[in-house]
């Protein structure tokens, strides 16, 4: 956790945000890199991220878990 400590420490936004998403979502780094702000679905209570692969047009949810939904709130606020 000395990495988000030190992700933290730096406050910035985008980035708080990356390091959570491949911490707590278990993102690969390309999935994280070919994300856009519409892909990040967070609701009251539940957040989604939306992965689009590249083969055949297919894509998958994966479930956000409230660290990694705590993370992201600052990309939905601006």
């Amino acid at each position: 956790m000395a990495l988000m400590r030190a992700v933290q420490k730096g406050g910035r936004v985008r980035d708080i945000a990356i390091v959570t998403l491949l911490l707590h979502a278990g993102l690969r780094v390309s999935e994280v890199c070919a994300l856009t702000l519409d892909d990040i679905v967070l609701g009251e209570r539940i957040g989604k991220v939306i992965i689009r692969l590249r083969e055949g047009g297919k894509r998958r949810e994966v479930p956000l878990n409230a660290n990694s939904e705590k993370g992201n709130k600052g990309l939905a606020r601006g």
